[in-house]
């Protein structure tokens, strides 16, 4: 069994307005704290502020992580960073909870780059 560890922490947003304050630094603790414990390190990924893009975030949860993990695995996830809801167009009574990375255009009203969905409930 192999243990995979990511962790994500946004701090510094490309709109200055939405920054965060301990965000990196928890992401990075919590990351240090997997790889310098856990025996066995498959896949492991620290993202933080101007790394954690979309299109990183989705490389390393989506294709990269996905790439490494077999049955049996354990995966250690952390997100340190701002989050968003929204309903589903096609039925209302549905959120989606999306992470958002870095490179997110956000203002109070929406989100204008899409983010990373991460569950559904109704």
């Amino acid at each position: 069994m192999k243990h995979h560890v990511v962790s994500i922490g946004i701090s510094q947003h490309q709109l200055a307005g939405n920054n965060l304050q301990y965000a990196a630094k928890d992401a990075t603790e919590f990351f240090k704290l997997c790889t310098s414990n856990l025996k066995d390190i498959g896949y492991s990924k620290l993202l933080v502020d101007s790394e954690a893009t979309l299109g990183q975030m989705r490389s390393a949860i989506g294709t990269e992580l996905l790439a490494s993990v077999s049955k049996g695995d354990a995966l250690f996830f952390f997100f340190s960073g701002h989050g968003a809801q929204g309903g589903m167009a096609t039925d209302p009574s549905v959120a989606l909870n999306y992470l958002v990375p870095f490179d997110a255009m956000m203002t109070m009203q929406k989100i204008d780059v899409a983010a990373i969905e991460v569950a559904r409930r109704g």
